[in-house]
């Protein structure tokens, strides 16, 4: 028996329809639509649904019609002053990306930063904790010469977890860290 089904998308489909609502939220004012026209958005749009559904963004091949639909023209012309810093952008995430991707799946698969010795945390200091009701109220309201020992002590965990400091996520990581720290000796 033969099924009805939606035509397969590739993951443009999801670019796709964030243009398609942020042009949908351009369209109900005169004002915003024309803007979106003028920058481009709807002819975007538009060329990148026809290539999530795998459709050719060219008429080579078709007689009798221009090599390049007006869309696609128009999303080419849109992007071009963006061409040199996208392909910045996606040549250093190519690089970036075995890096971030060996970062994840240590992280998942790895104990984390604090269980490294039988899960419990040393730390080189002590925190009055009737100055300071939780973790956080801590973190909030230190001194400097405090909040730089947590830190160093956490930059310190991250150099044993081989964490680079070029790493995208480092301050992430970092902050990550400092919280984890702060919040063990609250336990």
């Amino acid at each position: 028996m033969d099924k009805i089904q939606a035509t397969p998308r590739n993951k443009l489909g999801y670019l796709v329809d964030a243009l398609r609502s942020v042009n949908g939220l351009a369209a109900q004012n005169e004002y915003t639509n024309m803007a979106a026209n003028l920058v481009g958005t709807p002819a975007i749009e538009r060329t990148l649904d026809r290539m999530s559904y795998g459709e050719p963004v060219t008429n080579i091949g078709k007689a009798n019609v221009p090599i390049i639909p007006e869309d696609t023209g128009e999303a080419v012309m849109t992007l071009a002053p963006f061409a040199k810093p996208l392909a910045i952008a996606a040549e250093t995430g190519v690089k970036a990306a075995p890096k971030i991707a060996a970062r994840i799946a240590d992280n998942a698969m790895a104990p984390s930063l604090l269980n490294k010795q039988q899960g419990v945390v040393k730390l080189p200091f002590d925190i009055d904790k009737t100055r300071f009701e939780s973790a956080k109220d801590y973190l909030e309201n230190i001194s400097m010469p405090e909040m730089e020992q947590v830190r160093s002590y956490a930059k310190k965990m991250l150099r044993e977890e081989r964490v680079p400091k070029s790493f995208p996520g480092y301050d992430y990581e970092l902050r990550k860290a400092i919280t984890k720290l702060v919040e063990e000796k609250f336990k």
